[in-house]
């Protein structure tokens, strides 16, 4: 059976990582993995005869394969850029991905390519207090939400006039292997290695988190069979306390201090205290089923991210 050729943007990211890294368990895919030529993170992506590594900035995107003649089935745009000041509340920088998402349209058209995936937020639907679905609409708060739903709309837009397939995933709260160390599953484990102390809120939020691997899975998924223009949201489905979340990884890694800095920070004024994905229509359309309970996570990034100390680690798997 001949291979799917793909491209990934965003290739070094922790999701274009896992999405490589699912692509390449497959055996089915010749990958060809857009990374910016001073990132330093090419290391992280999966060493494969089945990967070629493009370097390119976003701005360049629609420029890359100039003489490429072969068949390219689908683009997987996870690349988006944050190199501005003040980032999340920039709104002339954000916009620059909107343009780019725009590029990766004009580079499938001129490629034959008929299927282009970008990955939304659920930044996008704003604050909510019910569980986010394909039809939740968009009530954007930030610069960077704004731009999301930028990207979709004129996405859409394109896309129906090359009559390219486009997929819009709203992708929730993903953890893993090689995700950014600012964020809480990564700092709290940063803690627990270090035997370091942390500071929490009260951690009251209701909060859902799917395992890297699992939201590849389901990006893949969604390209292969899913339906068009669907915000399908990509989570575990299954919402939990912070707290809780912290109880696990201080059990699991045998550091209790942890749950001791819970309570020691007030919330931020515009705190998020509830975000959950109803994912029933993506498992139906998709055939979709997280693999990875929380627990399972938390051990396979410390096995990754802290090789040398996997002693701490109280719960062998």
């Amino acid at each position: 059976m001949d291979k799917k050729s793909v491209i990934v943007t965003g290739a070094t990211s922790f999701i274009g990582n896992a999405l490589i890294r699912q692509m390449l368990s497959e055996g089915e895919y010749k990958i060809f993995a857009v990374t910016s030529p001073d990132s330093g993170r090419k290391d992280s992506i999966c060493k494969s005869g089945s990967v070629e590594i493009i370097e390119s900035d976003l701005s360049g995107i629609d420029r890359i394969l100039p003489d490429y003649t072969g068949k390219i089935d689908a683009i997987y745009h996870i690349g988006w850029s944050s190199r501005f000041d003040n980032a999340r509340y920039n709104l002339d920088g954000q916009m620059q991905n909107a343009e780019y998402m725009e590029r990766v349209i004009t580079l499938a058209d001129r490629l034959g390519c008929n299927k282009v995936l970008g990955v939304g937020s659920q930044a996008e639907c704003g604050r909510v207090q019910e569980p986010i679905t394909e039809t939740t609409p968009d009530h954007p708060e930030t610069a960077y939400a704004v731009a999301k739903c930028r990207a979709y709309e004129r996405a859409m837009e394109l896309c129906g006039k090359y009559g390219i397939q486009f997929f819009w995933p709203r992708l929730l709260s993903a953890y893993g292997p090689n995700d950014k160390m600012r964020t809480m599953i990564m700092s709290c484990l940063h803690a627990a290695v270090c035997k370091e102390k942390i500071q929490f809120t009260a951690c009251e939020q209701i909060w859902d988190y799917i395992y890297v691997d699992d939201a590849a899975d389901a990006l893949i998924g969604i390209v292969e069979r899913g339906q068009c223009g669907v915000k399908y949201p990509i989570a575990s489905g299954k919402g939990r306390r912070l707290a809780e979340y912290i109880a696990d990884i201080a059990e699991i890694t045998n550091a209790p201090f942890l749950v001791n800095g819970i309570g020691a920070k007030p919330y931020a004024k515009e705190q998020v205290m509830y975000l959950v994905g109803d994912i029933r229509r993506l498992c139906e359309d998709t055939g979709f089923a997280p693999k990875t309970d929380f627990r399972q996570g938390i051990r396979n990034t410390i096995h990754n991210n802290f090789t040398d100390r996997e002693d701490i680690i109280s719960e062998k798997v």
